[in-house]
């Protein structure tokens, strides 16, 4: 008999919505609200920042960012992250 995590696992492979949402939980618990994840397709996940400091802090975090999604999630799911920087009214730059 499978185990529950098990099919989860699996389903969250072949649904790209319910992977994205797993990828938000893991994200919201590492940013400390500095930057929340926008999406993922293909392995790449978007991450919205505030500013280019930010960005900049984000990509020193990219490797155990990276490391900390997938060995939660107990496969890969992202292999690379982009940020995009918000500017002051909610519009990206």
């Amino acid at each position: 008999m499978e185990s529950v995590s098990n099919i989860l696992i699996k389903k969250a492979q072949r649904k790209p919505a319910l992977r994205m949402s797993q990828v938000c939980a893991v994200i919201d618990g590492l940013s400390n609200g500095k930057f929340r994840a926008r999406s993922l397709a293909r392995g790449v996940l978007i991450i919205e920042v505030a500013s280019s400091a930010a960005a900049n802090n984000l990509s020193l975090q990219i490797p155990r960012l990276i490391e900390a999604i997938n060995s939660t999630l107990k496969y890969e799911a992202v292999k690379r992250i982009r940020a995009n920087i918000q500017n002051g009214d909610g519009q990206r730059r």
